[in-house]
């Protein structure tokens, strides 16, 4: 059995290695026809396409440049040079010019083709076909002028109706492809066009035969690598040390890459995309060689070699400069890796490497195939039967062969595991007895040392108690500061709930006040009115005696003055109402602009009635104007502090009230000539709870709270005082201040 398996594994490497050679040849061989001009000018049927339609690949006359007289059937064409459908730019005889004209006389017999008919054109550019001296069929606008030119990229098989009878015809192709070198150097594709002609059922089986044939390989070619590739990385994922796993998932996603975009040129029509995709398809074939033989060192060899290390650098160099450069250079450096994997491929097979085998059936496998899809390209050429695509089964047999070589990879490590667990099972059984033993004489010393680690326990917890009764009574004072600190907050909160019910209850006020304000205001106008008429009236209608005259006029006098003083009372209650109604906004919580002087006038409104007796207010304002703020949380501030300022003189005094702006400030100072406060207490006035009052005066929140709206405002406080003297407190205000961010 030995013998046999090292006989076939000899006489696969010999397959392999003749096959390589044979592809090799054929290779060259093929190079060579591509540039001989055709021999068979005449037209037949091909034996590749359905029955009733012809290739016309061959026998066209052609002429570089541009005149409308060349489609006419009375032309002579005879001194032109005789050519193939599609050649390489240089090829043509007297070069690509950019633009062309393809004459070929054709025969279509009633014995063979049976009207209706039709055809189906492949190019890329654009192209005019005329039958007959008349125009049947364009693709694009085909002009001498590149920038009026409209190419397109005309792959997808498409069959096109024509009214054409049997017997003789001229068919005249005129074709322009601006862009010529792009398509050559990017996409190596060739000028010219694929053209059949036949019956038009035929012509419609052979279109719907090439889309199907195109769509069934880009789905199964591409989905069976993606499938593969998703495998393998889900492996490499489960399992990262096995890192080929993942070398070969990024290869076949480059051949599932591959194969996509090189179907898929097949199915569009801007040559621009074309072009993309194209530059897709060079990189697509860099990343799935390279990881190919990356995958393959890391299969074979224990160290990555300094090959690779000067091939990638160079694969990395090719796909930055892919767009620019001619795809030969990619196939070229391909066949230098491929050579390289194939090297070492046959070499771990001549030394027996595990595995080695396996990929090699898959390589000979991709040599057969791709021998097979050259031989059939250089012996029947473009017109003759076609095997087409068959080297992508080659492809696949080839990732086959790569993932059954994985798999097979990590089937033998677990079964190496499974070995190496059974003999260390059998090793711990031994162990084990020989523990038992030294298990006996242990229990007795372990008993021994439980017994001191009992008595070493009872202390640790004695000592922990110790501990825990004074973490417990630190615990107790924080829990005392904290209860504290929760009444004061509570206090707090009681104030500012009392100050939104003051505000609540001004509001209702100053709006009941003003209902019966504005009945008295409207009667009084119309009082005036009145006494206008009736004024109006005794001019023109004179008393009889000057006595009657005089008494009235009296009359009329203590009037006004009654309609002056309730016109002042009305002005003053008005006012008051005003000002009650603007402080009212205590509650208020959106930010806002506006006057910090309105604001002030407000409250002083407010305790008119507290400071009108004995206390002088001046008014010393700087035209602030109007900021950003809380303004029902400003009137607090200032409702506190002019209190304060009121309770801290007894009897007469002066509170005097400034604004200014300093810089980005806007700054209020309240002062007044009240008492003092010692220099002891002025580092305790903002604490929650501290007065200065006496008992049953003061809660001691107000300066606290003021604090912290000040501090909302992003402002500051100071306070200067001397006893005896007075206090000033000074407010800072940003004159923009923003909302914060809601979290």
């Amino acid at each position: 059995m030995r013998w046999s398996i090292r006989t076939a594994k000899q006489i696969a490497m010999a397959l392999a290695g003749t096959l390589l050679l044979l592809m090799l040849v054929s290779g060259s061989a093929y190079a060579v026809f591509r540039n001989t001009p055709p021999t068979d000018l005449s037209l037949k049927k091909s034996l590749g396409q359905p029955e009733g339609s012809v290739w016309l690949t061959r026998g066209w006359s052609y002429m570089p440049g541009d005149n409308l007289d060349w489609k006419e059937p009375t032309f002579d064409d005879s001194a032109w040079p005789v050519v193939a459908s599609r050649h390489n730019p240089e090829d043509f005889p007297g070069g690509w010019t950019g633009i062309g004209w393809f004459r070929q006389e054709v025969e279509l017999d009633s014995a063979n083709f049976t009207p209706p008919l039709g055809m189906m054109l492949m190019v890329a550019g654009a192209v005019e076909v005329y039958i007959d001296g008349e125009l049947n069929y364009a693709i694009g606008n085909v002009s001498e002028d590149p920038d009026e030119e409209i190419a397109f990229h005309h792959y997808r098989p498409t069959s096109i109706p024509l009214v054409l009878e049997t017997g003789k015809h001229l068919i005249a192709i005129r074709q322009s492809q601006w862009r010529w070198k792009d398509y050559n150097r990017k996409a190596n594709n060739p000028v010219g066009f694929w053209l059949w002609l036949g019956e038009a059922r035929a012509m419609a089986d052979l279109a719907t035969h090439r889309t199907r044939m195109l769509s069934k390989n880009l789905y199964f070619f591409t989905g069976a690598a993606f499938a593969f590739a998703l495998l393998h990385l889900l492996l490499f994922l489960y399992y990262p040390v096995e890192r080929a796993h993942l070398y070969y998932a990024i290869h076949t996603i480059g051949i599932a890459v591959l194969t996509y975009v090189g179907f898929s040129t097949s199915f569009v029509s801007d040559p621009d995309l074309f072009l993309r995709l194209m530059w897709i398809f060079k990189l697509a074939i860099l990343l799935a060689m390279v990881y190919a033989l990356r995958f393959t060192y890391s299969v074979f060899y224990d160290r990555l070699p300094i090959t690779f290390r000067v091939l990638v650098p160079i694969a990395i160099s090719l796909g930055a400069i892919a767009w620019w450069i001619p795809l030969e250079w990619i196939y070229l450096f391909t066949l230098v890796l491929f050579a390289e994997m194939i090297r070492v491929i046959l070499i771990s097979i001549f030394h027996r490497r595990s595995g080695a085998w396996i990929v090699g059936l898959g390589l000979t496998a991709l040599v057969v195939a791709s021998t097979v899809q050259i031989i059939n390209e250089l012996t029947m050429g473009p017109d003759g039967p076609r095997v087409e695509n068959v080297y992508l089964y080659g492809v696949m047999a080839f990732l086959v062969s790569m993932s059954i070589l994985l798999a097979r990879n990590s089937a033998r490590t677990k079964q190496s595991l499974m070995e190496q667990v059974e003999h260390v099972r059998e090793l711990s059984l031994k162990s084990l007895e020989q523990e038992r033993r030294a298990r006996d004489q242990e229990v007795e010393r372990l008993r021994l040392a439980q017994e001191n680690e009992r008595v070493e326990r009872e202390l640790e917890v004695a000592h922990e108690r110790e501990q825990m009764l004074s973490k417990l009574e630190e615990t107790n004072q924080e829990l005392q500061a904290s209860n504290k600190h929760l009444r004061d907050t509570q206090a707090q909160l009681v104030q500012s709930e009392k100050m939104a019910s003051l505000g609540s209850l001004v509001a209702g006020i100053a709006h009941e006040i003003n209902t019966p304000i504005g009945a008295v205001g409207s009667m009084h106008n119309t009082l005036e009115r009145s006494l206008d008429k009736l004024r109006d009236h005794l001019d023109h209608h004179p008393c009889d005696s000057e006595e009657d005259h005089s008494k009235l006029e009296r009359v009329l006098k203590v009037v006004d003055e009654a309609n002056r003083v309730i016109r002042s009372g009305i002005e003053r209650v008005t006012t008051i109402v005003r000002r009650l109604r603007s402080f009212a906004r205590l509650d208020e919580a959106e930010l806002k602009r506006a006057s910090v002087e309105e604001g002030l006038e407000d409250t002083l409104t407010l305790i008119h009635h507290e400071i009108k007796h004995g206390i002088h207010v001046i008014r010393e304002y700087g035209n602030v104007g109007q900021i950003n703020c809380y303004p029902g949380r400003l009137n607090q501030v200032f409702l506190n502090l002019l209190n304060n300022a009121r309770q801290a003189m007894e009897g007469e005094g002066t509170i005097t009230v400034r604004t200014r702006v300093e810089k980005e400030w806007a700054v209020i100072e309240i002062a007044d000539t009240g008492s003092g406060i010692p220099k002891d207490k002025l580092s305790r006035i903002f604490d929650p709870g501290f007065t200065t009052k006496g008992v049953k005066v003061g809660t001691g929140l107000g300066l606290s709270i003021t604090y912290k709206i000040i501090e909302e405002h992003q402002g500051r406080i100071e306070v200067a005082s001397e006893v005896g003297k007075g206090t000033t407190f000074s407010i800072y205000l940003p004159l923009n201040l923003q909302e914060p961010a809601k979290t």
